[in-house]
């Protein structure tokens, strides 16, 4: 059923000359104003007053819509969300009987928009999908075990990494690649990678130990808790990736890198060296679609078991 419009006004035209009118007068005196160095609490007030007017001139325009389907059809069909540098992405449309309210259309758009965008840095970024060489790392044969999570680190002083973790035991080693959440471009998951490995390593000891830091911190802890306790790691038996997915807002290509590193017994793991692969495995490309990223990602865990084929490893 149609909702109706709450800010619906016949004579919108009106009104929204009026107040457009009144914003053209706020924006000349505030570029005077900028022009003389104006400061102080008067200019102040006079740049929220421009901010309302603002919001005042979009509400006006709104006015004209008797429902918010009809509000929701307008921006749909004007500003098409789906379209991204001329090429129409194949992407859901919300359901405008659905939408109750201006902020509900916002969202919505906001939603097709950024999954349209996402389409086309997959079709226009992305690495072809590939196994790592001489390695059975992400495939997923049978039986394997692998963990797949959001999660936060917290450096101290504002700083932390936001990542999706995917990490594989197999053939004895771990493999453990760590996802670039390029919805944050200032968490980098690549700046951080000894951090993280060393984090990594030293919760897989811990649990190795009996002495989990943290409960459902550790990668192991997840990883192995149906199996035997594992002995204690070696560095050796980690292997470190990273996964920078396709970016719309960065323009950035795909990529996928085997990350070495030296280990010290006193300070970890240190200076990275990446190795940049021409493909991606697909379990790693596919990672986002397992796990559902939260506002503030920590510790969002999704544990998968590959059931055991009497026929052979089971289908991707």
């Amino acid at each position: 059923m149609p909702v109706p419009n709450p800010l619906y006004n016949p004579e919108w035209e009106t009104v929204h000359k009026e107040r457009s009118a009144e914003l053209e007068r706020l924006d000349a005196i505030i570029a005077a104003g900028y022009k003389t160095d104006a400061s102080g609490p008067e200019f102040e007030d006079m740049l929220r007053q421009r901010d309302e007017y603002q919001t005042a001139v979009y509400d006006s325009f709104r006015m004209q819509f008797p429902t918010i389907q009809e509000h929701a059809r307008w921006v749909f069909n004007s500003f098409r969300p789906d379209l991204v540098h001329g090429e129409t992405m194949v992407v859901h449309i919300p359901d405008f009987e659905t939408l109750t309210s201006h902020d509900d259309i916002s969202n919505a758009y906001n939603d097709v928009k950024n999954a349209a965008e996402r389409a086309y840095a997959e079709k226009k970024y992305s690495l072809p999908i590939g196994d790592i060489p001489n390695s059975n790392a992400f495939q997923r044969n049978a039986g394997d075990e692998f963990v797949t999570y959001w999660r936060t680190f917290e450096w101290g002083i504002g700083a932390k990494t936001s990542t999706l973790i995917t990490a594989h035991h197999v053939d004895g080693k771990f493999h453990v690649c760590f996802m670039q959440d390029v919805d944050q471009p200032g968490s980098s998951a690549i700046n951080a990678i000894e951090r993280l490995a060393n984090v990594t390593f030293r919760e897989a000891v811990d649990y190795a130990k009996s002495q989990p830091t943290e409960q459902g911190r550790g990668i192991l802890n997840a990883l192995l808790s149906a199996a035997a306790k594992p002995s204690l790691p070696k560095p050796e038996d980690f292997h470190f990736y990273i996964h920078v997915p396709p970016s719309h807002a960065l323009m950035g290509k795909e990529t996928f890198m085997e990350v070495t590193m030296r280990h010290d017994s006193n300070f970890g793991f240190q200076g990275p060296e990446f190795d940049h692969k021409d493909f991606v495995p697909e379990n790693i490309k596919d990672a986002r679609t397992r796990v559902m990223k939260t506002i503030e990602p920590k510790d969002v865990l999704a544990i998968t078991q590959t059931p055991q084929s009497p026929s052979g490893p089971s289908p991707k």
